[in-house]
């Protein structure tokens, strides 16, 4: 109706300025006008608002209904197609997954390998369809990689801005890819939308110690570090600042345990 189109150009002026389109120094200097379809949009705040958003209230407070903008229009309008964030189209498990994206939070080396090693023995066929199916959604080309583009109309298609969302990527691509491509392959997705569920098991984590306990002697020592990290002295610091909480320069399979569980509980 055309009373809700004039309501709805009030209401956006005072969105926009943080004051009503019609003021006057008494009530019936108000309601004149009002009559008159007089307001201003010059100077002060309004030197910031685009000009598509003024026309588009200009066509709204049209005090003519014959000549006012419609609903249908102004919902067309370009000012709103650009500024108000497209409706979602992905389902609510797409957006925990990228939300799980966005919020993983691996800090070191030795904490992604156990992780990636979990992730490629998740037991349930469930789970790990359920997963494949949001890869493949988000993967638009179909190369099996999902990409800064990919990534981004993600988030945007989750209400994202653009600007957010390019910053949310740049950030997740640091934290998840481990090969530093710029790329997030499969595996790397499905370590980051692990549960605290998939990671409890201490038979699951204790594959992953076992692995990389090369001597069999129960704990991960500073020489099997460095082999798995190249001699990186810094990282392999960092992992036993991280893990190491006895200070006795190797990990104990409690201590690996309590390190990646942390990720999940802190």
């Amino acid at each position: 109706m055309e009373s809700d189109v004039w309501s709805c150009g009030v209401l956006m002026c005072i969105l926009l300025s943080g004051s009503p389109p019609f003021s006057g120094n008494s009530r019936d200097q108000v309601i004149e006008r009002i009559a008159a379809g007089k307001y201003s949009t010059n100077g002060g705040v309004w030197d910031d608002i685009s000009k598509k958003a003024k026309d588009l209230l200009s066509k709204m407070l049209v005090v003519n209904p014959s000549k006012r903008i419609t609903a249908a229009s102004a919902l067309n309008d370009e000012w709103i197609k650009n500024m108000i964030p497209q409706k979602k189209y992905i389902g609510e498990k797409e957006d925990t997954s990228l939300t799980r994206l966005r919020s993983f939070k691996v800090k070191n080396q030795l904490q992604k390998s156990v992780l990636l090693h979990i992730a490629s023995r998740l037991q349930s066929e469930r789970r790990t369809k359920e997963l494949k199916e949001i890869f493949q959604k988000m993967d638009k080309n179909g190369d099996g990689m999902l990409d800064k583009n990919e990534l981004v109309e993600g988030y945007i298609q989750a209400g994202k801005e653009q600007k957010k969302a390019n910053k949310v990527v740049d950030q997740l691509l640091r934290r998840i890819d481990i090969n530093n491509n710029g790329l997030i392959d499969y595996s790397e997705f499905l370590m980051a939308n692990l549960k605290e569920e998939d990671v409890a098991s201490k038979t699951k984590v204790m594959e992953s110690f076992k692995v990389l306990d090369k001597n069999n002697n129960d704990y991960i020592e500073i020489s099997e570090i460095k082999e798995m990290l190249g001699d990186d002295e810094e990282s392999t610091a960092e992992i036993l600042k991280c893990a190491d909480s006895n200070s006795d320069n190797k990990i104990s399979f409690e201590e690996f345990y309590d390190m990646i569980i942390r990720l999940y509980r802190n």
